[in-house]
């Protein structure tokens, strides 16, 4: 049995975002959100609203701009559909990574040790 599933050659996928952010005061923002430019795009759509009404996005490049986005929730929709092959995933990890993502955090006491069957709960 194949585990590893890929698309059929010049496959069409759907590329979705959804962001739901509460803007707390008049802020400027950068986006970055898009398909990577390798691959025939089509039907690209950028939303972006504050309390339900539209605000202007301003592509430049890479880049979108929302400027004086007003106090309010911010929602940012894009979707596209894309043609072409999705290359292989490759993921690589070294020992520093694997290693921060098991050390406790000295932010939250829930990572904290805490002694078992002594009859405390205070952390060691």
């Amino acid at each position: 049995m194949n585990h590893h599933l890929r698309p059929a050659p010049n496959s069409l996928r759907s590329v979705t975002a959804h962001l739901e952010v509460f803007v707390a005061e008049e802020s400027d923002i950068v986006l970055a959100i898009a398909a990577d430019e390798e691959y025939h795009r089509r039907d690209e759509q950028l939303l972006v609203s504050v309390d339900g009404v539209p605000i202007d996005a301003t592509a430049r490049g890479n880049l979108t701009f929302l400027e004086n986005v007003r106090r309010g929730l911010l929602l940012i929709d894009y979707q596209v559909t894309v043609l072409g092959d999705a290359p292989p995933a490759t993921a690589t990890a070294t020992a520093h990574d694997v290693f921060q993502y098991i050390r406790p955090s000295r932010y939250c006491e829930s990572s904290l040790p805490c002694r078992v069957g002594s009859g405390s709960t205070s952390p060691t």
